[in-house]
């Protein structure tokens, strides 16, 4: 057995664990490190004794589903192998092979296999009626139940009879059995806090991208598909396809076009899109319900107006911006992972701008990151402008998508009343 055990984050920093008491947390860390090569514990009270622990420590971590217990004393660790990775040369097999042989393995966590009742001595269940006894492949206690032990009282809310469980060698006797409809309650009602919670989380994503309120709302739903944009859309639609499945080709996209047809309608759609698709855990959502972001999830997507950026650079450099430090904003848009640049080359061009903007492009276009432009010159206007170095980098990087056809701020134009509803 190795003398080095790893824990994951995963599993370690989730609320289920850290809402324990520190004593149930200490025993689970100690009871990893006592586990041999497979996640098996042969006396789980002697190392609860050892670290002073309690016996409702060790239930609690039955209960919670981080560790399974075994009527011949053994426990394993539920996420052994979550945590751990050992090297094939240096793999010692359990001994507790009866133990093992009740378990199957499910995304690296052990669950009892269908066939078994998650006890070495106790007859099979499948016959008996088991509305209101645990399923013992979900993450509630694996324990031995009594099933001929009813506690004589009936759920109020199914009418259900509750049953009663032991943990007999930890002196566990007559604990009651959560009723399945309690557990559905909890259950929708964990669902309805993270459904809250991720649009609460994604607002704040939305917000943090540097979108306004009324840019917030451009979705590809939204769009108004035309002979002028249709191709254009197509194209931002495979591009976050393909970005969110890790297959973007290319460094992004070049929207040009004249002013209202759709450029920055297609390019917040980008970002919305993507914000939409950013995975987010169940337990940061629950903890987004209480307005708390500790997990700092930030936006996948950073978004400037050129013109604003650049104002915003020059003003904190004479010392007249709000507080913004102009070589952050810079340093934010070259290392965003996706950068999108509103009304490129409609700032008044200097030398100053010049070089701010080469060094955005460069750094990105060196490093790899995607990017979508939005502008109304052309490809040629653009070397007139910026120069080669800019506008052959801008090229390499970025396909060129022209759009035409009628103004997409009257065409996608929500009522005035609804508009206010939505951005409030």
């Amino acid at each position: 057995m190795a003398n080095r055990r790893m824990f994951s984050l995963d599993i370690v920093n989730t609320d289920k664990f850290l809402e324990m008491p520190m004593t149930a947390q200490a025993l689970y860390f100690h009871l990893g490190m006592r586990a041999d090569d497979d996640g098996f514990v042969a006396s789980p009270v002697s190392v609860l004794r050892m670290v002073g622990g309690c016996k409702d420590d060790l239930s609690l971590l039955f209960a919670k589903g981080f560790v399974i217990p075994f009527n011949s004393g053994v426990c394993v660790v539920r996420h052994w192998k979550s945590n751990n990775y050992i090297q094939s040369d240096r793999y010692r097999p359990a001994i507790h092979v009866e133990e093992k042989a009740l378990l199957t393995e499910d995304r690296n966590v052990y669950e009892f296999a269908p066939s078994t009742t998650g006890v070495i001595d106790s007859n099979p269940v499948s016959d008996l009626d088991t509305r209101c006894i645990q399923h013992v492949s979900i993450m509630d206690t694996q324990v031995r139940l009594e099933l001929d032990n009813p506690s004589g009282r009936n759920c109020p809310d199914c009418g259900a009879e509750i049953m009663l469980y032991d943990i007999p060698y930890i002196g566990v006797i007559g604990r009651e059995v959560e009723c399945q409809c309690v557990k559905d309650q909890k259950e929708q009602k964990r669902l309805d806090l993270v459904t809250k919670g991720t649009a609460i989380i994604r607002k704040e994503m939305r917000e943090d991208s540097g979108m306004g309120k009324r840019y917030q709302l451009y979705t590809f739903g939204r769009f108004k598909r035309s002979e002028g944009n249709g191709a254009a859309l197509d194209a931002a639609l495979r591009f976050v396809e393909d970005y969110c499945a890790g297959q973007a080709k290319y460094g992004g996209l070049m929207l040009c076009g004249n002013a209202g047809t759709g450029k920055t309608f297609l390019a917040c759609a980008i970002a919305n899109g993507l914000i939409d698709r950013r995975p987010i855990k169940d337990d940061w959502a629950e903890k987004g319900c209480d307005g708390w972001n500790g997990y700092n999830i930030s936006s996948p997507v950073t978004f400037f107006g050129m013109a604003d950026l650049l104002q915003r650079v020059r003003s904190s450099f004479n010392g007249q911006g709000a507080g913004e430090n102009g070589a952050e904003l810079i340093e934010r848009a070259k290392s965003a992972k996706l950068l999108i640049l509103d009304d490129f080359g409609a700032e008044k061009i200097s030398d100053w701008v010049r070089e701010v903007v080469y060094d955005i492009i460069e750094f990105r276009y060196q490093n790899v990151l995607h990017t979508v432009l939005t502008t109304n010159e052309t490809p040629i206007s653009l070397k007139e402008k910026y120069g080669e170095r800019i506008a052959d980098r801008v090229r390499n990087m970025c396909v060129t998508v022209p759009m035409t056809g009628k103004s997409q701020r009257r065409t996608a134009a929500m009522p005035a009343s609804s508009e206010k509803e939505a951005v409030l």
